[in-house]
């Protein structure tokens, strides 16, 4: 003899059934949610220190090569001082490269004599230069310039130049091309930026000299720039 079940007690087991099921999907839940929350930690360290390494690595890269240029530069220091026109490396921010193990890594030297000094340029070489950077406020940001450094010198060339109005291109350019420290008033023919006679328009700097004679003035080299070379 079968007996059915009463209305209430198949009701109760269809909701206990329910509820259970329930339970496993939430259960399924947490646990995905455990499961990607565990992966993610195990996974962002690895690509953090793949990350850091190829920073290290990077880094000292960097350092033995800049360690490596400096006989080299001494070198060309020497080479130059006696005339001699067969520099070991350029002193004119012309990129080169070390060695074969050195073969991803170029470095820029330069020296900052020639370079527009913004504290002791001459008036004609400023204007010229920030005529060519930024032709639509060149002049505005001249004056401005002048007025500046009569009242003190120029510590920070940086945010002069972005409170003269450069930025972005203008302002990595106008950084590339000026300097603090040369105390000169005029560039020195035999070091003088390749991108700034770029930017006056010559091929050569012997060109350029010939062309703006005032703007030059043979003068010791006391002080360089070393830089990474980046395109």
């Amino acid at each position: 003899m079968c007996l059915a079940p009463k209305p209430n007690q198949a009701a109760r087991v269809r909701h206990d059934a329910g509820f259970a099921l329930v339970f496993v999907l939430v259960g399924l839940a947490m646990l995905a949610i455990v499961l990607s929350t565990v992966t993610q930690r195990l996974y962002l360290p690895q690509v953090t220190f793949a990350k850091l390494r190829s920073q290290i690595q990077s880094e000292l890269a960097w350092e033995a090569a800049h360690l490596r240029a400096l006989p080299l530069i001494a070198g060309s220091l020497n080479a130059t001082r006696s005339q001699n026109s067969d520099a070991r490396v350029p002193l004119n921010g012309a990129p080169f490269v070390l060695g074969k193990e050195h073969s991803d890594l170029a470095l820029s030297v330069q020296d900052v004599g020639g370079l527009v000094d913004l504290n002791a340029a001459s008036e004609g070489l400023v204007r010229e230069l920030f005529l060519k950077l930024a032709p639509s406020s060149g002049i505005t940001a001249v004056n401005e310039l002048l007025a500046l450094r009569a009242e003190q010198p120029i510590r920070a060339p940086e945010t002069l130049l972005a409170a003269l109005g450069f930025e972005g291109q203008e302002l990595a350019k106008a950084m590339r091309l000026t300097t603090v420290r040369s105390g000169s008033a005029t560039l020195n023919p035999a070091t003088v930026s390749t991108e700034l006679v770029s930017l006056f328009g010559y091929q050569t700097p012997e060109a350029f000299e010939r062309a703006e004679p005032d703007f030059f003035r043979t003068s010791r080299i006391r002080i360089l720039r070393v830089e990474r070379w980046e395109e």
